[in-house]
């Protein structure tokens, strides 16, 4: 994620996904923040969503830091 297009990008295909309560996006560390409905979804369900729109995502650990990619560029750019 490098631009407000991939936050829009992000936030427009998940906000459709079942379980999703909300979407917070920081293009400075690369990171989204979902807080969802376990009985909804899961983790797993999450993370095949971004694979949709051609993103990759993981679930980081407790105060792990994103490996910014500063040599790839958005689609939209």
């Amino acid at each position: 994620m490098h631009s407000e297009s991939c936050e829009n990008k992000i936030k427009n295909n998940l906000r459709f996904e079942k379980g999703i309560k909300s979407i917070e996006t920081d293009i400075d560390t690369q990171t989204v923040t979902i807080v969802y409905d376990a009985e909804k979804t899961t983790e797993d369900a999450i993370i095949a969503a971004f694979q949709k729109f051609n993103y990759t995502a993981r679930k980081l650990n407790e105060g792990e830091k994103v490996e910014k990619h500063h040599d790839s560029q958005c689609e939209e750019m």
